[in-house]
């Protein structure tokens, strides 16, 4: 399971860098960058990929790996890493969301704000802080290239994200609560 969370989060991570950095070479010279790309039938394979493992409850991709992977564990923390590498790869700054994030695949990314572990839950709310906020891996610290406002889709997955009384975590499937992760999200998201 750590190994396949690592190829993902390695994957993910190559794939904004490359458009980043193609990015910023643009903004800065009119020279072609030296970036390779990668293909957009790639890119879309691993969309596809990350949504068919949150689909099939962290089920891995390969049958070899199927077998070790399990636990439920390691079926919740392939759910998290490709919850979460799904929201990464929907920063605005790189421009994947509109063609390779469909609207099946946007109602999935909600189930897992709404996962039945609680683990999963709290990553996804804290990337999904943000996400919104332009803070972390969406903010001018991790780039040079300044945070953008992001989709509006992903401010309406807040909805899933209800402040009940603790009596009532029901409302939402035991989604953590956005109030506790910090109420300053809904103010710099709106």
């Amino acid at each position: 399971c750590r190994r396949l969370c690592a190829a993902v989060d390695f994957l993910v991570s190559y794939v904004r860098s490359t458009i980043m950095a193609n990015q910023l070479s643009k903004a800065t010279s009119s020279e072609t960058p030296d970036v390779a790309l990668p293909e957009p039938s790639q890119v879309s394979h691993l969309f596809q990929l990350l949504t068919q493992i949150i689909i099939e409850q962290g089920s891995p991709p390969s049958s070899r790996d199927r077998k070790l992977c399990k636990s439920r564990q390691d079926r919740a923390a392939l759910r998290q890493c490709a919850g979460v590498s799904l929201l990464r790869l929907c920063d605005s700054r790189l421009g994947l969301e509109k063609p390779y994030l469909s609207l099946s695949m946007w109602h999935t990314l909600g189930e897992v704000v709404l996962d039945e572990e609680r683990v999963v839950r709290e990553a996804m709310m804290m990337e999904l802080a943000d996400f919104l906020k332009g803070a972390g891996i969406y903010g001018r610290d991790q780039s040079k290239l300044p945070p953008k406002a992001p989709p509006l889709r992903f401010v309406a997955l807040l909805a899933l994200c209800s402040d009940g009384d603790r009596d009532y975590d029901a409302v939402n499937g035991s989604s953590a609560n956005v109030g506790q992760a910090g109420s300053h999200i809904r103010a710099s998201a709106f």
